[in-house]
This record gives C-alpha cells, sequence and structure tokens, in this order.
C-alpha cells in the first residue's frame, strides 16, 4: 500500500528516483566523483508527477520505445517523444540527460532509409540539452544499410551539428565509388516516400512490407542499383558492398513480389523482375556476408533460412 500511494503521489518514475537518490547518496558519501545512472524506459518513461528530480549525481538515460524511428523527431508522429525528452531535460541536473536510441529493426526487415533523420535529431537532441547518446544498433546483416547507419551515427556523436548531405555524399561515395551517385538516388528515392508516408514504425516493428512502396518505386529503385553495379564493374570489393545494400530491396521485393506482379498489371505497367532471380541474390549476399561477420547478427541465419525455403520452393 505505502508503494502504491508513492506511485499515485509522485508517479512511477518518480517513486523510482527516490530510490535511486538515495543510493546515489550513499555513494556520494564514499565516491563523490561516481555518477549513478538510471533508465527512463518503459513504465518510467515519462518524468514525475510532482517536483521529484534526479539527485546531482544521477544520470538519465531516456529509452523512449514509443518513438517512430522512420521519421524524425520534428515528425508529429514523434511530438509526445520530443515533449518527453523537453520535460526530462528541464528535470536533470546540466549534463546529464543521455538518449538510449533505437536505430534497429529485427528479424526480416526491409527497407528503411532512417539515416536520412540521423542529422536533424542530432541537432534537435543537442539543442535542448541533451549530453550523451547511445543507438542501439544489432544486426549488422540484415538490417538495412547498418554500415551508412553505424558511420553516421559514429560521425553525428563527434559532431551533432553537422551537414546532413554532406555526410551522406561523404559516406556514399567513399563506400561505393562510382557506384555512390546511384545509390543516392536511390535512398533519396526511398527516403522521399517514407517522409510522405504517416506509416508509424517502432524499432521493433515488421518493415519487410512497406506500404509506401509502390510498384512504380521498386522498378526505379531496382533500376538505379543496376546503373550502380556497371559503374562499379571489375571492382569485388565495391560489388560485395553493393550486393549488401541491396539486400533488403531484394528482400521486400521477394517477400511482396506476388502483390507487386498484381498492382503492376492493373496498372499496364512492365514487371521484369524474375522472383527467382532476386531470390537467388539474397541467399547469395546472405551466405556471403554470414561467412564474413555472422557471429556479429543473431538473426542472419534465420533470414537466410526464410529465403533458402522460399528459393527451394520456386525450383
Amino acid at each position: 500500500e505505502n508503494c502504491f500511494a508513492s506511485v499515485q503521489e509522485h508517479g512511477r518514475s518518480g517513486d523510482l528516483l527516490i530510490f535511486i537518490n538515495k543510493i546515489a547518496a550513499g555513494v556520494a558519501e564514499y565516491y563523490p566523483e561516481v555518477y549513478i545512472e538510471t533508465l527512463a524506459y518503459q513504465e518510467y518513461v515519462e518524468p514525475p508527477l510532482d517536483d521529484t528530480k534526479p539527485a546531482d549525481n544521477v544520470v538519465v538515460r531516456l529509452a523512449d520505445s514509443e518513438m517512430d524511428v522512420l521519421h524524425g523527431l520534428d515528425h508529429y508522429n514523434n511530438a509526445p517523444v520530443l515533449e518527453r525528452i523537453k520535460q526530462w531535460e528541464a528535470i536533470c541536473p546540466e549534463g546529464q540527460l543521455q538518449i538510449w536510441d533505437y536505430v534497429v529493426f529485427y528479424g526480416n526487415s526491409g527497407v528503411a532509409p532512417t539515416m536520412y533523420k540521423y542529422a536533424d535529431n542530432f541537432k534537435t537532441m543537442a539543442d535542448i540539452g541533451v549530453d550523451g547518446y547511445m543507438g542501439e544498433q544489432e544486426n549488422c546483416i540484415v538490417t538495412d544499410m547498418w554500415d551508412m547507419k553505424f558511420w553516421m551515427i559514429a560521425k553525428l556523436m563527434e559532431d551533432p551539428y553537422q551537414d546532413e548531405d554532406t555526410l551522406i555524399n561523404d559516406y556514399l561515395n567513399g563506400y561505393y565509388g562510382e557506384a555512390g551517385p546511384y545509390v543516392r538516388q536511390y535512398l533519396d528515392l526511398v527516403s522521399a516516400k517514407a517522409d510522405a508516408s504517416s506509416a508509424f514504425w517502432q524499432f521493433a516493428a515488421t518493415t519487410i512490407s512497406p506500404r509506401w512502396l509502390t510498384v512504380e518505386d521498386v522498378i526505379a529503385a531496382d533500376g538505379y542499383f543496376e546503373q550502380a553495379f556497371a559503374a562499379a564493374e571489375g571492382d569485388d570489393v565495391l560489388l560485395k558492398r553493393l550486393r549488401h545494400a541491396r539486400n533488403a530491396l531484394d528482400r521486400v521485393i521477394v517477400t511482396n513480389f506476388e502483390n507487386y506482379s498484381e498492382k503492376a498489371a492493373e496498372k499496364g505497367i512492365a514487371f521484369d523482375l524474375n522472383e527467382k532471380e532476386v531470390c537467388q541474390r539474397v541467399v547469395d549476399c546472405l551466405t556471403e556476408q554470414i561467412a564474413m561477420r555472422g557471429d556479429y547478427d543473431y538473426d542472419a541465419a534465420n533470414v537466410l533460412d526464410i529465403y533458402t525455403r522460399k528459393l527451394a520452393a520456386m525450383a
């Protein structure tokens, strides 16, 4: 009854902070240089109901799993998340609000151009007063454009006010060489389509069937990759990187092939993609990536199994 009464008065996060602050006081007595970190997570994500605040040696890390990761913090889908960041910053000691950001999708994930939101998000957080950041970024094989996302986050942690366009071009031209501009065209296309969508993708969402990608978009996206591969012809390193960059799109195509074929027929559009060929690309790429770094992606083998079975069924 006492615990329930405390929650009613202070809120769940306030009740937790009272507990954390007592621990912090004991630590400060013997180790005044040490900080205690606690999570504002799940049922503790809302700030206290009253004037309870973190102690001077307590760092709060906000892990807001309600964020729509497909859109930026300035999107209306994320208005509640942005407000919670501001509310927590207002009660935390200066420099002691940090963020746990979800930048990963689990399992058989599809096209997700979320890295186009990173620069604006970092600027917004820095302007509010967020002092630290950790991006949860597992699944280096099956997460769409994982390497690019990891790189951009690392750069923005060095300086949250860097120009997004410059970062994107630096990465794409540096990592894909002459093929970079074509990958940029592909990413510009899918990012624009995601921006125009009202879809709400939390970090654990199923993303393999993005409704905001039409059959026309898929055909155009595949065409950009064909140009990218032509530009990198003869360079085994670049071709390997491009195969991986294309993999999420290929998985979307195979998973939704019947739907895209039907939509193309309805619209009188030529849909010349070969399902078996695309599925073979998926299997070959995942096999290649698992051989390189399979120990770092616990979902990759399961995703490979999905498409190996699909491919066998097409024989």
